[in-house]
C-alpha cells in the first residue's frame, strides 16, 4: 500500500499512534486527515518523513501528554498547500512559514493562540482562517494574503497591523455580539483595513458604534 495517495483516520478508530506509529509507511500520501484527536505532539514529528503532502488535517489536545505541553509545532513539509489545525482545547501553536513553503491555505481552531512566523517575504500563503483567542502575524510580510476570516474575541496583536496586508480584498469577522467582544479592539481592526478590502462579513450582533464605522 506504498502507493496510497488519500488516508482518512476516522474519529471511531484506534489511535493513531497504535495504527500508523510511522507515518511514513505511506510515502506517497498527498491527503492525511486525522479525525481522532491526538493527545501528544510525539507523532507529528513522523509527518516529516510524508514529502508529497499536499493537504493535512488535524485535531489536537494535549492536555493529557505527559511531558510540559510547547506550542504545537509541525516539521518541515515542502509540499504542503492547505492545513488545517483543530484544538479541543487552549493549545497554543506556532507555524514558521519557512518550514511551509508552499502552504496557501491555513485554517486554525483554538482556544488558545496562533504564532505565524515570517523571516523574510511569504508570498505562499493566501487565505487564512483563525479562530483563536489571539493571532500574532507580520502582515507586512505577507504580501499576496486575499482573505483573513477571525471571531471578534481574536486578538490580532496588534490589531492595526493588518493595515500592512496590502492584497486583503476580503474580511470575516464571525461570531460576533454586541455583549462579551472586544469592541473597542473590533474598532480598531475595521478602521485599519487596507483600502484594498472591497468585501466584509459580519457575523453575529452589532452595536451601532460598529455599523456607523
Amino acid at each position: 500500500m506504498q502507493g496510497l495517495l488519500k488516508l482518512t483516520w476516522s474519529r471511531t478508530a484506534v489511535d493513531i499512534r497504535q495504527g500508523l506509529p510511522t507515518p511514513g509507511v505511506f510515502p506517497n500520501l498527498q491527503y492525511l486527515e486525522v479525525q481522532r484527536l491526538l493527545d501528544t505532539t510525539d507523532w507529528l514529528a513522523g509527518l516529516g518523513a510524508l514529502s508529497k503532502l499536499e493537504c493535512l488535517k488535524l485535531r489536537i489536545d494535549v492536555r493529557r501528554q505527559v511531558t510540559a505541553a510547547a506550542p504545537v509545532q509541525l516539521p518541515p513539509l515542502a509540499r504542503l498547500t492547505s492545513l488545517r489545525l483543530e484544538f479541543d482545547n487552549a493549545n497554543d501553536s506556532r507555524l514558521p512559514l519557512a518550514d511551509l513553503p508552499t502552504l496557501a491555505e491555513l485554517e486554525v481552531k483554538s482556544y488558545g493562540s496562533v504564532a505565524i512566523v515570517s523571516s523574510g517575504p511569504a508570498t505562499q500563503l493566501q487565505h487564512l482562517t483563525c479562530l483563536t483567542s489571539k493571532l500574532s502575524a507580520d502582515f507586512s510580510a505577507l504580501p499576496a494574503l486575499r482573505s483573513i476570516g477571525v471571531q471578534c474575541r481574536t486578538q490580532l496583536d496588534p490589531a492595526a497591523s493588518i493595515a500592512a496586508a496590502t492584497a486583503l480584498t476580503r474580511l470575516e469577522l464571525l461570531d460576533c455580539h454586541v455583549v462579551g467582544h472586544n469592541i473597542s479592539s473590533v474598532h480598531t481592526l475595521l478602521r485599519s483595513l487596507p483600502p484594498s478590502v472591497s468585501c466584509l462579513h459580519l457575523g453575529g450582533e452589532w452595536s451601532k458604534e460598529t455599523a456607523a464605522l
